[in-house]
């Protein structure tokens, strides 16, 4: 008797322990992809290769839909970051292809959201969303407060975030100053993101950890604005000095405003 009931325990147990190591090991195997997708990612944004994003695209969404709970607000996330870039980085877009990578931005932000309610980061990335479908007045008056409410959303959840700070000073500076744009505004809050991007590193793996030298090529096009031309090559400088190939600035905002001082 005493053995059959240690024979039915021993199985018990085996029923119940191997689904549990087959699903952690599901969720491992899906984190390494994640992580690995992040960092073809940030190669892909610093080449401009709209090519490798489509890619990206497709298989981050993938893990977006079937990843377990703890993944899947960051696999939404970071879906939500391609469709970001594919709408923002290349100007060669219809302001309809554009619109609809800003839609797909925002639906998988949404679905972030969805999962984790306080997450700032998804918050900021949405508000800028909402903001790149801003294309003039009357798109500024069906967009623009959701866009403010969630970067002011997001600054709420996690006000020292270099990123939403960042995103934030965006916003100011691209929006009409009929409707609160400022681009000493923006100034100040650029600076800020680099002061806070000094000291911030992400506290887990899967975090969003990008912008650092974003933040120096959003500050160099505020001087230019603002005619600083001096200020604006030497913030071009200290984004390349983060990162040599960021393409952004070496192949696009360095030689205009070479060309426009001389």
């Amino acid at each position: 008797m005493t053995k059959i009931i240690l024979t039915s325990l021993c199985t018990l147990i085996a029923v119940t322990v191997l689904p549990l190591q087959v699903g952690v090991a599901m969720v491992n195997e899906d984190r390494a992809e994640l992580l690995e997708f992040i960092s073809e990612i940030d190669e892909a944004i610093n080449r401009q290769s709209a090519e490798s994003l489509d890619r990206l695209s497709r298989e981050v969404s993938a893990l977006c839909e079937s990843s377990e709970k703890s993944l899947q607000k960051y696999a939404c996330y970071y879906a939500g970051y391609i469709h970001y870039r594919l709408g923002t980085m290349f100007q060669q877009l219809s302001e309809s292809q554009r619109d609809d990578h800003m839609d797909e931005a925002i639906s998988f932000l949404e679905k972030s959201i969805g999962v984790d309610p306080e997450f700032a980061e998804a918050y900021s990335l949405k508000g800028s969303s909402y903001g790149a479908k801003i294309s003039g007045m009357f798109s500024g008056m069906r967009y623009g407060s959701t866009a403010e409410n969630n970067l002011e959303k997001g600054l709420e959840l996690v006000p020292e975030n270099p990123r939403a700070v960042m995103l934030h000073a965006i916003s100011l500076l691209v929006k009409p100053a009929m409707f609160g744009g400022r681009t000493q505004k923006a100034i100040d809050g650029f600076q800020e993101s680099a002061e806070l991007f000094e000291s911030w590193s992400p506290k887990y793996q899967l975090q969003p950890d990008w912008g650092h030298e974003e933040v120096y090529a959003w500050l160099g096009i505020a001087y230019q604005e603002n005619e600083e031309y001096g200020r604006a090559k030497e913030a071009f400088e200290q984004a390349l000095a983060i990162n040599p190939d960021y393409s952004w600035v070496r192949r696009e905002l360095m030689p205009a405003l070479e060309e426009q001082t001389n």
